[in-house]
């Protein structure tokens, strides 16, 4: 696989597959999150393929779940180790000495 600057689609941070089945538990189905819940077809293929989506989103699915964390309907996968970093990786810390001139 080459680097390149765009979002690279096979590597997930986040994943959804809690969110479909607490949607089957509550007898949701994605034509209801659109209809009447007003959650945009975009959305639900982001959330659908693991992609970004907005926050404001998963607030709105949480309301309608009755979800008491995140963690509900999402799920957080860390990085491999010994997967090279990427632009997004915490900064080295800063400490007060650099870049004070004397």
């Amino acid at each position: 696989m080459q680097a390149t600057d765009e979002f690279c689609e096979d590597i997930f941070m986040i994943v959804y597959d809690k969110l479909w089945i607490a949607l089957k538990d509550k007898g949701i189905s994605q034509n209801r999150l659109y209809k009447y819940y007003n959650i945009s077809r975009a959305q639900i293929y982001r959330l659908k393929h693991n992609q970004v989506v907005y926050t404001s989103t998963l607030d709105m699915l949480c309301n309608i779940l009755q979800c008491s964390d995140i963690s509900d309907i999402a799920t957080f996968i860390p990085d491999r180790p010994g997967e090279p970093e990427n632009e997004f990786s915490p900064a080295e810390p800063h400490t007060e000495s650099e870049g004070t001139e004397k």
